[in-house]
């Protein structure tokens, strides 16, 4: 065979791959590039935070056709140098949208440029409605927070008087404004009241007030409940001093970040734990009570950024998505900055109703007629230094036409009227499990057995034995507890349980696919608005421990990668055709427990797929053999078909009815191809011999020793593309 001829043939086979590599990598080089800033003090952690949760949802997800440029934006949450950094931002054409800013006072100024430029822009952290519309917050607002606070304080916590500390910047003043009028309307005395301003103030003269505040505050003789309404340093710093001077009076500190927590850390030689036991906190989210993409985000968060994600960074990661619903939704492209930025201003402001399939890591995501999220505000109390939900939570009703005994109910307590609205008394249900065992694996039932500790802690009183287990294969029932005891004025249960559930497999991806075995449960009769199942952190074994256990005790051919526990809400679309019951249906709290296992592919393929890698070693060794031997070459191609026939079978009796392909079926498909091109060939040959044609002979030989190497590396670049 001739040189030029060889080449020709290596360049074919050269374009072949190449081919598949443009073809497989296409809708990469196909991608419009959008441009979203992120602004903020991007110089402190509290601005880091920010920019991590939008990067990291970025990476996360992936718009089909483009690509996103996270633009970082340092205000140092300033609001003079805000003001300027939005106009540089609105003069951006590249820019379509804006995340930020961080403080109140920024937003404020910054706001102005936004609805002059016409730029929307979404807040994670400032709490102060901007009054534009072309501005949104994922957060609730000061003034129903405040409200919110007076009215929990009063009628939950049931203090008959209050003591109050703010800063008087736009971020405070507000804030306790409205704790002020609403502890008016309850008749609840203010028996300490104190604000300040830290503007221009020296670091002596800083100390100084701290302590000229607590110094006056500790002399109270019933101080009633603490109130902090300032900013992160300041609230350490009150934290401390009034825990050193006075330990027994009672604290809540609004929006606890962890810039709280970092100089609260510093300036008690890491004691922290120590100082905020005890006192409580509003938050725009409790990680006890998030639902499984909460729990996803805090697993992520601390994975990659070394550091546990604060309620902000959920915030954050939330305003990214919505800016990303947007841009799929609008479909825009960059091209017009005008255009784009209108369509995803107006997106974001037709989210005026309750959405079922908008949820974020902070809960559903929609605004009132001022931008401003509609949220229920989560109440957190310190145990041993960690973050938790208070016992009892406020829950806005969506419906009272859907409760039949409202008087009632609001006779007893179980209802309130906060803020001019009807909310749930809450009850919270710390809950926990600890997963022992997991075996029986049955892929073609999907089924498996699960053995586990199941626990709740409550305050009063709690039905535990009336919950179901939704995915249980049969009725579960508790039985006795293993324990049961009353233990700091929480009563305390104790289950094991053993048995059979299902889980909705996929096995797309069969025999490389990760699987979910879940354990999902819910009370028969109570709504979330009634009862809250929330995770019991403290006492949850740690994922390490978890898995180890797992393992030991292990489903062959199977590893656990990871687990999950987690409460979520359960949503039922029916009303059962009450007319009490408006379109919204239903909604329960649900408590889950996902382990995900991941299939041994290599010790699979091993034991399994073996003769299948045999017969195409063999298949491209007939390109090699003498030209007489037809009838091997032709053999081996046959054997490849019936070898692949025969496990392609065994695959489909080991797998329930699909209808759909999993990726063993395109390495199958692959075998089947190559077969039958080993068997043209080899007839394609055998007819040039017999024609005494060497030198065709020699190209069909060499163009099958390129084409058989080309069809796996296409396929196993198909199977990449797929698996991804």
């Amino acid at each position: 065979m001739s040189s030029k001829a060889r080449k020709v043939m290596v360049v074919l086979g050269i374009l072949v791959i190449l081919g598949g590599v443009i073809f497989f990598s296409y809708p990469r080089l196909q991608q419009d590039t959008l441009y979203i800033a992120v602004v903020g003090p991007m110089q402190q952690p509290n601005g880091q935070t920010m920019l991590n949760a939008v990067n990291l949802y970025w990476e996360e997800h992936k718009i089909p056709g483009k690509k996103i440029v996270v633009l970082p934006v340092d205000d140092e949450n300033n609001a003079d140098l805000a003001y300027q950094r939005a106009q540089e931002i609105a003069q951006d054409e590249r820019i379509l949208a804006v995340i930020g800013h961080r403080g109140s006072n920024a937003s404020l100024r910054a706001g102005e440029v936004y609805q002059q430029g016409k730029i929307p822009a979404l807040t994670g952290s400032s709490t102060i409605p901007v009054g534009n519309d072309w501005f949104f917050s994922v957060v609730f607002d000061n003034q129903s927070q405040g409200r919110f606070v007076a009215d929990y304080i009063a009628k939950v916590l049931g203090y008959d008087r209050i003591s109050l500390v703010y800063d008087t910047s736009s971020y405070g003043k507000p804030f306790a404004e409205a704790v002020l009028a609403q502890v008016g309307k309850l008749g609840l005395p203010v028996v300490f009241q104190r604000n300040y301003s830290t503007g221009g103030l020296s670091e002596d003269d800083y100390a100084a007030l701290m302590d000229e505040i607590v110094n006056e505050l500790s002399v109270v003789e019933n101080p009633g409940m603490v109130v902090y309404i300032v900013h992160d340093k300041e609230g350490a710093e009150l934290v401390k001093r009034l825990r050193d001077k006075r330990p027994d009076f009672p604290i809540l500190e609004a929006l606890i970040t962890q810039t709280f927590y970092t100089h609260l850390d510093k300036i008690t030689d890491g004691r922290r734990a120590q100082y905020l036991e005890g006192v409580l906190t509003t938050q725009t989210l409790i990680f006890d009570v998030g639902n499984n993409l909460a729990q996803q985000f805090y697993t992520d968060y601390e994975k990659k950024y070394a550091l546990a994600p604060d309620a902000s960074a959920a915030a954050y990661y939330d305003a990214a998505m919505l800016v990303g619903r947007a841009i799929e939704e609008t479909g825009v492209i960059g091209r017009n900055p005008a255009e784009d930025r209108q369509a995803i201003r107006d997106y974001l402001a037709s989210l005026t109703r309750f959405n079922p399939d908008l949820r974020g890591v902070t809960g559903y995501l929609y605004f009132d007629n001022d931008g401003v999220a509609v949220k229920s505000v989560p109440i957190g109390i310190y145990d041993n230094g960690k973050l938790i939900s208070a016992p009892v939570q406020l829950r806005i009703i969506p419906s009272t036409r859907s409760i039949h005994n409202l008087d009632e109910l609001h006779a007893r307590g179980e209802i309130l009227d906060i803020d001019g609205t009807r909310m749930y008394k809450t009850k919270v249900v710390y809950t926990g499990i600890d997963l022992n065992k997991i075996s029986d694996l049955d892929m073609k039932n999907y089924s498996f057995t699960a053995d586990f500790y199941l626990w709740f802690r409550y305050q009063g009183e709690f039905d535990e034995k009336n919950i179901e287990f939704l995915n249980a294969d049969s009725t579960v029932n508790l039985g006795a507890p293993i324990a049961s005891e009353m233990i700091d004025g929480m009563n305390y249960r104790v289950y094991r349980v053993k048995a059979k559930f299902k889980s909705p497999f996929n096995f797309r991806q069969y025999p490389f696919d990760q699987q979910t075995l879940s354990i999902n449960f819910r009370h028969r009769d109570l709504t979330k608005e009634q009862l809250i199942y929330v995770r019991d952190d403290l006492r949850l074994l740690p994922k390490a421990t978890l898995l180890r256990q797992l393992s030991d005790g292990g489903i062959a051919g199977w590893q656990p990668i990871d687990v999950l526990v987690y409460a979520d809400t359960l949503r039922s679309d029916s009303t059962l055709g009450n007319p009490r019951l408006d379109v919204t249906g239903i909604e329960y709290s649900n408590f889950n427990a996902d382990v995900q296992i991941q299939r041994d592919a290599l010790n699979f393929s091993i034991k399994n797929l073996f003769p299948l890698v045999a017969v195409v070693i063999l298949s491209y060794l007939s390109f090699f053999m003498p030209s007489d031997q037809f009838v091997v070459r032709t053999s081996l191609g046959i054997n490849a078909i019936m070898t692949t026939a025969f496990f392609s079978l065994k695959v489909s009796s080991d797998l329930p009815p699909l209808g759909y392909l999993v990726a063993l079926d395109y390495v199958f498909f692959m075998i089947y191809l190559l077969a039958i091109f080993v068997i043209i060939l080899s007839i394609a040959c055998y007819l040039a011999i017999k024609r005494n044609d060497q030198i065709l002979f020699k190209r069909l030989e060499l163009f099958g020793r390129i084409a058989h190497p080309s069809i796996i590396l296409l396929t196993a670049l198909m199977l990449v593309f797929l698996l991804r």
